[in-house]
């Protein structure tokens, strides 16, 4: 489909059927993977693999609750959750699905009363038509990056 979608997982299945490119997110430093998760897997194994116990935990406590207390996915036969996104439709005021529709130019970030910076110097533009996951190591600044 034609939308686009920035999110971060630990679910390497998830990231390889949804993302087209990762943006990985290690040292202050985003490096774009063009060619999903599998693409990124060959030319980053080490960092692959890096969340993928904490992902193992969490998929079994979100199955768990899905299935207590029902999800915006589906837990299927065997045990996969299943998520279906709905078409957005048009943004307003954007004529074109290759035109940005958010941009950060060289954006610094650092917690109040921290000198220490989470983000340093990070561009980023997004299209319509983007697919990317951001990836790395837990606490290296993906979450803030969304914020």
């Amino acid at each position: 489909t034609n939308t686009t979608i920035l999110l971060v997982s630990h679910d390497q299945n998830f990231l390889g059927a949804v993302a087209t490119d990762i943006i990985h997110f290690a040292d202050q430093k985003l490096t774009n993977y063009s060619g999903g998760y599998a693409a990124f897997r060959e030319a980053m194994p080490d960092a692959a693999l890096g969340g993928f116990r904490a992902f193992q935990l969490a998929q079994e406590a979100a199955r768990a609750a899905a299935e207590e207390e029902g999800s915006s996915g589906q837990v299927v036969d065997d045990g996969e959750l299943v998520f279906n996104f709905p078409n957005p439709g048009p943004l307003d005021g954007v004529s074109s699905r290759s035109k940005p529709v958010m941009r950060m130019d060289e954006l610094s970030f650092a917690y109040p009363g921290s000198d220490d910076l989470v983000l340093k110097k990070v561009t980023v533009r997004l299209t319509q038509l983007s697919r990317i996951a951001i990836v790395g190591a837990n606490g290296a600044g993906k979450t803030t990056l969304l914020r």
